[in-house]
């Protein structure tokens, strides 16, 4: 019997970190849900019509630990992305200058930020070649993020993303419906007390043989 939909898949320090899989709600939508290999910490992922969330980008997780204790995490887009979107100038997404930014990145997205704490978030970029992991992971000090023998200049369909669950399309401009459908490669610096502590790269449309 075949189990769960992989919807995604999260690298990390060269090993596979998480695996985001199909999970149906009570009200019949599909939900993203994971397990970290790390810790057994469980995430559900959910889009909200809530007004505390940016429309454009309105998402969030529920973190479920071993011990019992949950957390929020809340997903924004960067001002970048809301200009991208909107196709006029904004500043109504989240101005990321103030944050440590490697410059060999395609495209700063935007922030996953927990409630409760400013000192822990996840940077959110794209990527498109195998030499910007290398020279982010030295950025930052932190370890290469893909296990040996993999590349997201390999097999590049099952890197890009072009799932547009979270965008609304009421805002999309041609431009930025354009970039979007086409697809991108994510990836994130997780920090702890303002200190960058490790760097993902997700398989958004792995093989499910």
């Amino acid at each position: 019997m075949l189990g769960p939909k992989i919807l995604e898949i999260t690298y990390a320090n060269g090993v596979e970190y998480k695996r985001g899989v199909e999970s149906e709600t009570i009200h019949g939508q599909s939900d993203i849900r994971s397990t970290r290999n790390s810790d057994g910490c469980q995430s559900t992922y959910h889009t909200s019509s809530s007004p505390f969330l940016d429309q454009i980008y309105p998402f969030f997780s529920i973190k479920k630990y071993q011990n019992g204790d949950k957390k929020l995490k809340y997903y924004f887009p960067s001002n970048e992305t809301c200009r991208l979107i909107i196709g006029e100038d904004t500043v109504r997404g989240k101005d990321l200058s103030k944050y440590d930014l490697c410059p060999d990145i395609d495209r700063w997205v935007g922030i996953g930020q927990y409630q409760h704490t400013e000192t822990s978030y996840d940077l959110i970029f794209t990527v498109s070649r195998d030499g910007q992991l290398n020279s982010i992971s030295e950025y930052y000090g932190l370890r290469y993020p893909l296990p040996e023998g993999e590349s997201i200049e390999v097999d590049r369909d099952q890197w890009i993303n072009y799932d547009m669950r979270y965008s609304s399309r009421d805002y999309i401009e041609h431009s930025a419906k354009e970039f979007l459908e086409e697809g991108s490669i994510f990836g994130s610096i997780k920090f702890k007390n303002d200190k960058p502590v490790l760097f993902k790269i997700y398989k958004a449309n792995p093989s499910n043989n």
